[in-house]
Order: C-alpha cells, then sequence, then structure tokens
C-alpha cells in the first residue's frame, strides 16, 4: 500500500503526455498502488487535460490528489482556477490549490490576518513539502479523497500544523554509513551449516541438504540382483554353512555327529572371511571406480552391479533454490549483514557439494574391520582336553563303582567300564584334534581308570558290600552308576568346549557385517551417484547466489565510501540507523531477487557485474531518495504496508497538543494573503484530518491521555498534526471540458475582490441569494458526450469521521454560500 507521484510542473502539453505515458502508458508495468499524488501547475491544468484522460484510461489509477501550484487565473477582472473535466469532482478527485508553497500564518475562526509563521522561511517551500509528505501516507491521503466529497467542487486550500522531527542531512548521512557499516561488516562467526537432527525433513534430499536437516536413514540392504547380489549371496552361503556346522557340533551328541571341528576351522571359516573380504573389496573397487563418473558410464557401472537409482525430478531442483532464497531472505530478516549471508551460502555450497563415493572408505572399513577377516580366515583352535584336566576324576570315579563288587566279579566290570571309558575319552579327543601325539594323554587317562578298579576292589573287600547286597546286584547298580558318570563327564566338556570355542570365533558380527556393507552401498547410490549430479549443480547455483550477493555488498560499500563523515554526528542519527539498515537490507533484497528466476531456472553464470551495477544504481537512487523526501518517506523498493517506525522526538503531551488543535486556529496555510479572500470561512465548511504515526501511539493512551477518535494512524512518518481542508468560495474553481479559456461574457470567474469595493464575503450575506446547484460550476460545464462518472470515490480511513469542521473543533453541517453579491 503506497501513493504513486507524479509531477507534471513545467512541462508542456507533448511533455506531459509523454511522462504519463511513461509510467501509466500501454506496455508498463502495474504501479504497487491505484493511488496517484499528482503535482501541477494552476496554470497548465487545462492545457494538460490529454494527459489526465492518459492516467485514467490506463487501467491502473483508481484515485487521485491533484496539487494544484500557482496563483489563479485573472479573467475579466475575476480571477479563477481552471481545471478541465478530466479531473472534476465526478471522478472522485480531490483538488488542493497551493497558492503559496511556504505558506503564512493564518487563523481561520475568527479570519485574522496574515503573518509569518514559525519555521516557514521565506521561499523555502516548506508548506508544499510538508503536505507532499503527508499526502504520501495511504491513510491520509484516503481520507482526504473521502472529505473531498463533502466540499464543493471537490477543492480546498490545504493548511498544515505538525509538531515532529526534523533530521538534518549530517544525521541522515552518519545514520546511513552505520547501517551500511552494519550490513556489510566482516562475519563475526564462521558459522554452521550441519545437519541438526531435531528438524524435520521435507522429504526433498535437496531441499534437506539446503535447510541443513539431517535425514532419517532410509537405505535398505537389499542387494540388488547384479555383481553386488552375486557376492552378498556367496559371503552368505558360506556363513550358512558355517554356522549350521557350529549349530550341529553344539548338541551332546555333537562328539559322534558329522561335522567335524577341525574341518569347520581348516575350511569353512576360512572360506566366510574369504567371502566377506571379497565383498568388501568389491565395495571398495565399486567406490573407487564410480568415484569420478557420470552421466552414461555410471549409468553402465551401476546397472552391472545391480544398483537401482531414481533419477532428480526437475522440480526438486527448483524447489531446492526456493529453499536457498528462503534461506538467505530469512537471515536478512532477522537483522543479518549481508556478509554473513554470502558466508552462509558459501557453507551451504560446501555441505551441498558431494564429497565423492570414495570419502565413504572409512565407512567400509567400519563395517568391516580387518580384524574380522583375519579372525575368520585364521580361526583359534578347538579347545582339546589335556593330561591333566577335570575329565581325570570322571575316569578314577566311572570303573570305581562296579569293581565295589569285589574279586574277579568286581574286577571285571571294573575292568570292562575302564575299557568303556578309554573309547569313548579317545572318540572326544579325535573329534578335538588329531590322535597323534595323544598317547600321553590316554595313557594319564588309563592309569586313572586302573586307579579307579583297584580303588573299589578295596574299598568292597573292606565294606564287605558284596556280602551284604551280592556281587550281582553290587555289579549290575555300579555298571549303571560308571556308565552315567562317564557319560555326563564327556557330554559336559563336550558342549563346554564347543561353547567356548564358539565365542572365540566373530562369526556372529558377519551377517551384521554384510547388511551393512549392502546399506551402505544404497546410502552412497541414494545420495552420492543419484545425486551426485544434482548436489554439483546446486552447489554451483549456491556459489553464484554468494557471488551476487557478494556483489551488493562491494556495491554499498563503494557508495558509502564516497559519503562525507560528519565530524559530530548529531544525537537523532541513532533514531535513524534501524530503519535505514532495514531500507539497505530492502534494496540489497530488490537487487539480488533477479537472480532467483535464473537460478531457479538451472542457469549456473557469474552474476557478480549485474547485480553490483544494479545495487549501485539502486543505492544511487536512495541518496537521491534521502536528499528529497527524507528517511521518513519508504522508498519504492521497501514492500508495501511494511510498518516504518523511526523515534519520533517530543513528548506525548506535545503530541496530544498538536492532535487536539482546533482547527480554526492558527497554522501554516498554504495561500497568499492576497488570496485568502477567495477561501471560504463559513461556519463549518471546512474539514481536517488529524495524523499521526503508529509509533506514537501507545505514547498517546493512558494517564489521563487520549488521543482523539478520528486520528488517522499513518504505518509509517515523522510528523504529527493537522491537515486543514479549507473550501473555496463558490465560483472560484471552474470545470472546463474544452482547453478553450472561458469567455469574458461567461460567468465562470469570481470577481475580485482587491478591484471591487463593495466585495463581501458571502458568509455576511447569507440568504440573499440563491445558492449554486449542488454540482457548483459543473451546472454549467457538463462534459460533452461522456461519462464523467468512470471512477468512484477511493477508499476511506477506518474509523474515520464525517462529520465537518464548525468553528471551534470537527462537527456541524455543511452551510450552503450565498454568492450573488460576491459574484455582482
Amino acid at each position: 500500500m503506497s501513493v504513486h507521484r507524479l509531477d507534471l510542473r513545467g512541462l508542456t502539453r507533448d511533455e506531459s503526455r509523454k511522462t504519463v505515458r511513461a509510467v501509466f502508458g500501454p506496455g508498463t508495468p502495474p504501479t504497487d498502488s491505484a493511488r496517484a499524488l499528482v503535482l501541477d501547475e494552476t496554470g497548465r491544468l487545462v492545457d494538460h487535460a490529454d494527459s489526465y484522460e492518459d492516467i485514467f484510461n490506463s487501467g491502473r489509477v483508481q484515485t487521485m490528489v491533484c496539487v494544484a501550484v500557482g496563483p489563479p487565473e485573472r479573467t475579466a477582472a475575476r480571477r479563477t482556477l481552471n481545471r478541465p473535466g478530466q479531473i472534476g469532482p465526478e471522478r472522485g478527485i480531490a483538488t488542493l490549490w497551493v497558492d503559496d508553497e511556504t505558506g503564512v500564518g493564518w487563523t481561520l475562526h475568527p479570519p485574522g490576518p496574515a503573518s509569518p509563521f514559525p519555521g516557514a522561511v521565506p521561499e523555502s517551500r516548506i508548506g508544499a513539502d510538508r503536505l507532499v509528505e503527508v499526502l504520501s501516507h495511504p491513510e491520509v491521503f484516503d481520507r482526504v479523497v473521502e472529505l473531498s466529497g463533502e466540499l464543493p467542487e471537490a477543492a480546498a486550500s490545504p493548511g498544515l500544523y505538525w509538531v515532529g522531527a526534523e533530521s538534518g542531512e549530517d544525521a541522515v548521512t552518519a545514520a546511513l554509513l552505520r547501517a551500511a557499516f552494519a550490513l556489510t561488516a566482516k562475519p563475526s562467526g564462521s558459522g554452521s551449516s550441519a545437519p541438526t537432527a531435531t528438524a524435520r525433513s521435507s522429504g526433498s534430499p535437496l531441499v534437506d541438504l539446503v535447510e541443513g536437516v539431517r535425514r532419517p536413514s532410509v537405505a535398505t540392504d537389499d542387494p540388488g540382483n547384479g555383481e553386488l547380489a552375486a557376492r552378498e549371496r556367496r559371503l552368505r552361503h558360506a556363513l550358512g554353512r558355517a554356522d549350521g556346522s557350529l549349530e550341529s557340533l553344539s548338541g551332546w551328541l555333537g562328539v559322534f555327529g558329522t561335522a567335524s571341528p577341525a574341518r569347520l576351522r581348516a575350511s569353512e571359516l576360512p572360506a566366510v572371511g574369504a567371502a566377506l573380504a571379497d565383498y568388501r573389496d568389491y565395495v571398495v573397487a565399486l567406490f573407487t571406480r564410480l568415484n569420478t563418473l557420470t552421466g552414461e558410464p555410471l549409468a553402465a557401472e551401476l546397472a552391472r552391479a545391480g544398483i537401482a537409482v531414481r533419477p532428480v525430478p526437475p522440480e526438486e531442483s527448483r524447489e531446492a533454490v526456493d529453499a536457498l532464497r528462503r534461506r538467505a531472505e530469512s537471515r536478512l530478516a532477522r537483522g543479518g549483514a549481508v556478509t554473513e549471508v554470502a558466508a552462509d551460502l558459501d557453507r551451504v555450497a560446501a555441505h551441498v557439494s558431494p564429497p565423492g563415493s570414495a570419502a565413504e572408505m572409512p565407512r567400509v572399513r567400519h563395517a568391516v574391520p580387518s580384524g574380522l577377516v583375519d579372525a575368520l580366515e585364521d580361526p583359534p583352535g578347538f579347545p582339546a582336553p589335556g593330561p591333566v584336566s577335570g575329565l581325570l576324576a570322571a575316569a578314577f570315579a566311572a570303573p570305581l563303582f562296579p569293581a565295589l563288587a569285589g574279586w574277579w566279579t568286581g574286577a571285571l566290570a571294573g575292568g570292562l567300564i575302564a575299557a568303556l571309558w578309554l573309547v569313548m575319552f579317545a572318540v572326544l579327543l579325535a573329534r578335538c584334534r588329531p590322535l597323534r601325539g595323544a598317547a600321553p594323554t590316554l595313557a594319564v587317562h588309563a592309569g586313572a581308570a586302573v586307579g579307579g578298579v583297584l580303588a573299589g576292589l578295596w574299598i568292597g573287600a573292606a565294606s564287605g558290600l558284596s556280602v551284604e547286597l551280592g556281587p550281582p546286584v553290587v555289579v549290575l547298580v555300579g555298571s549303571v552308576v560308571g556308565g552315567v558318570v562317564a557319560a555326563w563327564s564327556l557330554a559336559g566338556s563336550w558342549t563346554a568346549r564347543i561353547r567356548a570355542w564358539r565365542s572365540s570365533i566373530p562369526l556372529d558380527a558377519v551377517d551384521p557385517a554384510a547388511s551393512g556393507l549392502t546399506r551402505l552401498v544404497n546410502a552412497v547410490a541414494r545420495d552420492e551417484w543419484a545425486l551426485g549430479a544434482a548436489r554439483r549443480h546446486l552447489a554451483d547455483l549456491t556459489r553464484s547466489a554468494a557471488g551476487a550477493t557478494r556483489a551488493a555488498t562491494h556495491a554499498l560499500t563503494e557508495a558509502t565510501e564516497r559519503l562525507p563523515t560528519p565530524a559530530t554526528p548529531p544525537a537523532e542519527a541513532s533514531d535513524l540507523v534501524p530503519v535505514l539498515r532495514a531500507d539497505l537490507t530492502s534494496l540489497v533484497r530488490t537487487a539480488v531477487a533477479p537472480i532467483w528466476s535464473g537460478l531457479r531456472a538451472g542457469q549456473v553464470r557469474d552474476l557478480y557485474d549485474s547485480v553490483h551495477d544494479g545495487t549501485s544504481d539502486l543505492v544511487a537512487e536512495y541518496l537521491q531518495h534521502l536528499r528529497t523526501e527524507g528517511p521518513y518517506v519508504p522508498p519504492r523498493f521497501v514492500a508495501p504496508g511494511e510498518e516504518r517506525t523511526i523515534a519520533v522526538s517530543g513528548d506525548p503531551e506535545r503530541l496530544l497538543r498538536a492532535l487536539h488543535r482546533p482547527p480554526g486556529d492558527r497554522m501554516l496555510q498554504l495561500c497568499d494573503p492576497a488570496h485568502l479572500s477567495l477561501l471560504s470561512t463559513g461556519a463549518g465548511a471546512a474539514r481536517g484530518v488529524r495524523f499521526a504515526p503508529m509509533s506514537v501511539r501507545p505514547a498517546m493512551f493512558g494517564g489521563g491521555r487520549e488521543a482523539p477518535s478520528d486520528t488517522v494512524w499513518t504505518a509509517g512518518g515523522r510528523l504529527t498534526g493537522l491537515l486543514r481542508l479549507v473550501p473555496l468560495r463558490s465560483g472560484v474553481m471552474t470545470t472546463l471540458w474544452s482547453n478553450e479559456p472561458p469567455g469574458d461574457e461567461a460567468p465562470v470567474g469570481v470577481p475580485d475582490p482587491l478591484s471591487s469595493r463593495e466585495a463581501v464575503e458571502p458568509e455576511q450575506e447569507a440568504g440573499r441569494s440563491e445558492p449554486p446547484g449542488p454540482n457548483g460550476a459543473r451546472d454549467r460545464a457538463e462534459p460533452p458526450g461522456e461519462d464523467a462518472r468512470r471512477f468512484a470515490p477511493g477508499p476511506t480511513q477506518p474509523g474515520g469521521s464525517n462529520e465537518p469542521i464548525g468553528p471551534d473543533g470537527l462537527g456541524g453541517p455543511l452551510p450552503s454560500e450565498p454568492e450573488e453579491d460576491y459574484l455582482r
């Protein structure tokens, strides 16, 4: 929301039309507002009729305020203001007559003589400047258009009273230098673009890379159907055989099974190690070979390996550029320096750029450490029992129990159990290791068994157990007990040794290692091989954006370095720094904005020169804006409707007094003293617009203070006060539908009060003549065959009052103004 300003002063008819068409003509882009504030000269209004028609026919303007600067025209001893019908009141256009651009102090009620106004230095044009500044606020503009519909001929002479900050050139320059330095200072820290685990993935890998989001792992352990899958199947086949052999050996019957620990150690476990090493080496070679491949060679290698990758859709690249733009603009919106934005884009480019599959070698070594392969290719030996072990006790105890029968019966039964033990122990020993060299162990166990037989015979004879129970019973029970002891001891020893041996072999780590390798390959295929080209292209685009941002920084620095540095910066410069910094931020955003469409289309090019030149032009435009408009009016590149808060000097009481000032009091009237008699001073004739910036609103309420309810609060600005609209006397403003000047006999003017001693104020002669028609002079100047009501009045100020101003304030009816004596 803004007001488009157009200055037609000093232009001929053709020059005026050329200026209008350059702004509103066919093919020109629409403006950011349907409001137009046109500055013109009273003597050229009718001559510029075609220009106003061009404005309305453009379809780009809905409401207008025309500020007509200059004295009235004298015709047949009358002074009149002639305007074309194209800006007549039928179109909802307000005409403000500025007779004196500086203005004079004047009291409306009761009318008094003109006098100098404080601060209005002759020839300074301060009145017209402040009027344009106030009307540049859309809120005030809309209220003036609304109130003009209540004035005769929708025309008035403006008067102003204001308070507010007056920032000098030194204050603006000092604030601008500080703001520019803050935006172009060297970045304070290195920052980080590392992924964050807490952020939520967008679903697009490229966007996640730009936003620094750590995506959840979606890599699968599916090896596909190529060379990669063949090697994984070979590994899993060898693993299954070895694992099955170990499983068959693990039970107590494993000592009698077909599987052999020796064969498992000699062939099956090394086969698993060799298959795992082969799979690992294949992945290493794949990562090395595909590290630099792109395009068709890469696709062929992936197909041979059996790895399927999803191509990156073009819209994902465009979404990534959009994310890049959001990231840069978000950092600017948070108050970051432009240099920090460029540095951040450099970090993003480094993060987005793919490191290559060769960089994943450490992860391969982590998935399959060398120690795992070595432990499988050369597994530890099976723990065979030695000459002295816990089995010696079983060898002694097993034949002892049947030998308790005594004599030859006990000796025979004990000998049989001893022989059975030696056979079973020899089988166990043979399963653990070759029997070559096992003679000492067997001899020791044979001696222990013989000792058990002798001990049983002695104990049986000494105890008389066979006499009491009978030899057959002792032999039977002793043989069963001895056999159980032997079998239980041998089975327990076997399972314990198998369990200990299995725990020393890292066979359980092979399956996770194989799955980890497969997932790693799929992850690299997803992030590197599938996205590699897109990531490299996005990194190049990001570097282009960083270079463009850096170009804007350099142009801003170069422009501000040429500004003179005030020896003693004024105190009010500090109040201006935040808003000027916001302006410069918007300037940089505007200068860089054109690059994003090209980057979004995938165009990688050096943007430094174009952005540098564009920024330099915008800075020059902004410096001119500050010189002519000041810092309180937003420049064109600031977003419409953006709140513009500037600290306004003055205590709240002073501001409130300006808002509550009666409109009839003395203020700066933009009219020459010689022409004040052309203004209507009737009771309730004038209208007023009280205005104040939104930044001072909090101070206007509370503590017994209260701003008027009809105050127009502006989004920006520095001035607080009252705009008074004093209507013109009937007949002063004439609306013509022809470029020809009116004839002397036509009653289109107003008698010159200075040349007629009988001229009196119509207010003092009320009732002596019929009032003019509702359209005033329009009743005498109808438009020839054209619908004059093409445009309706503009929007109104919310909460504004529609009541006219009376002698002591707002409110009161609008009187009819007799003109019979005045026009005679």
